[in-house]
């Protein structure tokens, strides 16, 4: 088995147990709809998505061998508005974006396991409206994913479209490559009823059994809740 073949086995395997795991969390059901670009803001009458800018990275924690058994202490990321939530291992780094004049905090989680295989997961929830729900249709939401295929550098990639009952997702699983690594790349876009939900997650480096189950359970812990309409 060459080395591209195992390295499509490992996004396959992290696809579909992240996949797995979100219809299983999904039974929750909940109140949904809204939406944001990933790293810029898309708007209804958009016809194309311009390519997303690539996000600072916060600085690296290290993890190496004799670390990876201490346990980790969880961070929930659920703002009161967001319709959505994601539970990372530890505390995030938190920085703050603005565009036309609408600032957002982004979550960052990034960790390098024995100085060969980095997790990077970035996550923001802005605040949106039903109004908004409707204009981002399918079509709108898979464009804005396409817009980031050439920015991320991929050479392969796969995107699919969920409507749940009252939520609905897009989501771009890719290969790539990332300096001289190889890379396991997903984009993912949720739209509620009180918010927009955006994920950005890379995987960098040499299959690490731990690395790639962070990251599947990272991106399995996306799942659906009650949240609150802002004041106007």
């Amino acid at each position: 088995m060459n080395h591209t073949h195992r390295h499509s086995e490992r996004m396959r395997g992290i696809f579909s147990f992240w996949q797995n795991q979100r219809s299983l969390r999904f039974a929750f059901g909940m109140a949904v709809l809204g939406l944001l670009a990933l790293s810029s803001p898309l708007r209804a009458e958009d016809k194309k998505a311009e390519p997303a800018k690539e996000e600072p990275k916060a600085e690296a924690n290290v993890k190496t061998g004799e670390m990876q058994d201490k346990p980790d202490n969880p961070f929930r990321f659920a703002p009161d508005f967001c319709d959505f939530e994601i539970t990372f291992p530890e505390t995030p780094i938190v920085a703050q974006k603005c565009i036309d004049n609408a600032c957002y905090d982004v979550h960052s989680y990034t960790m390098v396991y024995d100085l060969q295989t980095t997790v990077d997961v970035t996550v923001t929830c802005s605040p949106s409206t039903p109004a908004n729900y409707k204009r981002y249709t399918d079509q709108v939401l898979k464009a804005a994913l396409l817009g980031m295929i050439d920015n991320r550098n991929l050479k392969s990639h796969d995107i699919r479209f969920e409507q749940f009952e009252k939520a609905r997702s897009a989501t771009l699983m890719g290969e790539g490559i990332t300096g001289a690594q190889e890379k396991i790349y997903s984009g993912q876009l949720w739209v509620g009823q009180n918010s927009v939900f955006t994920v950005q997650g890379e995987l960098v480096g040499a299959t690490h059994d731990i690395a790639d189950k962070s990251f599947g359970d990272i991106l399995s812990s996306i799942k659906t809740k009650e949240g609150k309409q802002l004041p106007k």
